[in-house]
């Protein structure tokens, strides 16, 4: 009678009576999705997603097969992206669902792996497992080929939390995710310990780990980090300068916030005055002198290589005597795969002789908003015509990863800075601007335009991606945002300054701001060797399930 029931309950287990979450469950996903949304922008109650987890990870242990875990999961991350990434329907309600549903998927698969290990008592190895899956399914989500979106991953919950965040400089953002669930996991298995009564043994062992996670806590607390660099703040034609190290390279930059309403854009009714504007803060910007002034994303409202006003920008640019990194579009003479020619969402620099040198064209296109994926299965189908009424735009790829080389023939000769551009939100792909600093930039500038998404959390929530770029690379981080958050980022992470208004607002007001950065290259270890970890994580999850079967082995000794 005994082996009946436990044949029973083994049978449920894997998955073979169908359900969604019970009832019972219920309450432990919405606490678990409450408070994962209370980590992320507008809240930024980081610290709590220490714990967001333990609530879903007992709801998922209680499950009666993989389907209802998967559903658990499912449901707080589908509840989750839909409340943090609600900014999305100011675009499409109809992509807003799908995006959400396609980033829940990832967190139902953690829940169905989650009710493996916990149903079988595999505790040891779900310390290591489960951690090292959340971070590969966090590592794909972001840079699988057009469907990409690494949007809020655990990691960017710490952005406020430096101490912390600073440990993707070893290891990148995933290893952070890596270790906030792998506390989750400890907790989650401490309190099943406690409430169980399970051996003494195991008790053991989950104070050992208990112990083990403090110290790694307090080691990260006191995580060397460099010495800040004091940088003179220009805003408003205020100066401060303090000393610094002059044997270290500098540059000044100047960021342009337009704030310019997304339904403006493109309207040619509004064409001169968005220009305007620009022109005027570009000449207030300038008396700071600084060695660039950059403009945002789609800043110039019209295709810029082929304007016939671009002259007008280019004798701007000669009589400032500065240079400009402007963002717009380019129109190539080559055919795409649409029949038209190719248009590409680029960044322009402007000499302060006038004249156009480098231009970087975007490579990490937003999937349905600036291309549509797999056009060619579209058009094998039959249906191509209605693979374009998907999406809001037809760009192309670019396929350089473009360098720039700022110099000033006239003010420095000898100054020589190198520095690449991520659009809107390439900032959000780590592989991108490792490969960039790899190349030799030594400071990262992100031209972005979050207007589409009106006054939310989007333009928040992005600007945590570039605080991670920073730590990551160890080089600064300047942000050009048309409505915001445009500002600076130290290399080690540090929010220097942004554009702010009288009354403290940062986006969705007109401004500018100047500031001499110190260009301190050192390579991280994230550079050079810590873009392999989620590949480590793959052989954790691959060695985990070689030692499987001996695990189970014991299992049924004990």
């Amino acid at each position: 009678m005994g082996t009946g029931l436990h044949k029973k309950k083994d049978s449920q287990s894997q998955g073979l009576s169908p359900g969604g979450p019970s009832p019972r469950n219920q309450l432990q996903i919405l606490l678990s999705a409450f408070l994962l949304i209370l980590c992320f922008p507008k809240y930024n109650l980081g610290w709590l997603v220490w714990a967001a987890l333990v609530p879903a990870l007992s709801a998922a242990q209680k499950s009666k097969n993989y389907r209802e875990a998967f559903c658990v999961f499912f449901a707080v991350g589908f509840i989750f992206y839909f409340v943090s990434m609600e900014w999305i329907r100011h675009v499409t309600y109809f992509g807003w669902i799908v995006v959400v549903a396609f980033l829940a998927v990832y967190y139902g698969l953690f829940g169905a792996a989650a009710h493996f290990f916990m149903t079988r008592r595999y505790f040891g190895r779900s310390l290591l497992a489960l951690p090292a899956l959340w971070a590969v399914l966090e590592w794909i989500r972001t840079e699988i080929p057009n469907w990409s979106l690494g949007w809020n991953l655990l990691a960017y919950s710490q952005s406020h939390y430096l101490p912390v965040a600073r440990f993707a400089s070893f290891l990148g953002a995933y290893s952070v995710s890596f270790l906030i669930v792998f506390v989750n996991v400890v907790l989650f298995l401490n309190l099943s310990f406690i409430k169980e009564r399970v051996t003494s043994k195991e008790m053991g062992r989950a104070i050992l780990t208990v112990g083990s996670i403090v110290l790694i806590l307090l080691g990260l607390r006191h995580l060397p980090v460099p010495a800040q660099s004091i940088f003179p703040i220009l805003q408003k034609g205020e100066a401060r300068s303090m000393a610094r190290d002059e044997s270290l390279k500098s540059v000044t930059l100047s960021v342009i916030q337009g704030n310019i309403p997304h339904e403006q854009t493109w309207d040619p009714e509004f064409r001169d005055s968005i220009i305007g504007r620009y022109v005027e803060l570009s000449k207030l910007a300038a008396i700071e002198k600084p060695d660039l002034i950059i403009w945002p994303e789609a800043a110039w409202p019209e295709v810029l290589n082929r304007d016939p006003d671009q002259d007008g920008l280019l004798k701007l640019v000669k009589s400032l005597k500065i240079p400009f990194l402007i963002g717009g579009l380019y129109l190539d003479s080559e055919i795409g795969d649409s029949g038209r020619e190719k248009i590409f969402n680029s960044t322009y620099l402007i000499s302060e002789k006038g004249a156009i040198e480098t231009r970087y064209d975007k490579i990490r296109l937003v999937p349905f908003g600036e291309f549509i994926p797999w056009v060619p299965v579209f058009r094998i189908l039959g249906l191509e015509k209605y693979a374009y009424s998907f999406g809001v735009g037809d760009f192309t790829h670019g396929r350089e990863h473009t360098i720039f080389n700022l110099k000033s023939e006239i003010r420095n000769p000898k100054s020589e800075i190198k520095f690449s551009t991520l659009i809107c939100y390439e900032d959000m792909f780590p592989d991108l601007a490792r490969e960039f600093v790899k190349r030799g930039a030594e400071v990262l500038l992100v031209v972005t335009n979050d207007s589409w998404y009106s006054k939310s959390a989007a333009t928040y929530q992005h600007m945590q991606g570039s605080i991670f770029r920073a730590i990551e690379n160890g080089v600064p981080v300047v942000r050009a945002a048309n409505v915001g958050v445009s500002g600076f980022i130290s290399k080690d992470g540090e929010v220097l300054a942004t554009v702010k208004d009288k009354a403290g607002n940062d986006s969705w007001i007109a401004g500018g701001l100047a500031m001499e950065l110190t260009l301190e290259t050192e390579p991280t270890f994230y550079g050079q060797f810590g873009y392999w970890f989620p590949w480590l994580c793959v052989v954790i999850i691959l060695g985990t399930l070689v030692l499987l079967p001996a695990g189970r082995k014991n299992s049924r000794r004990a």
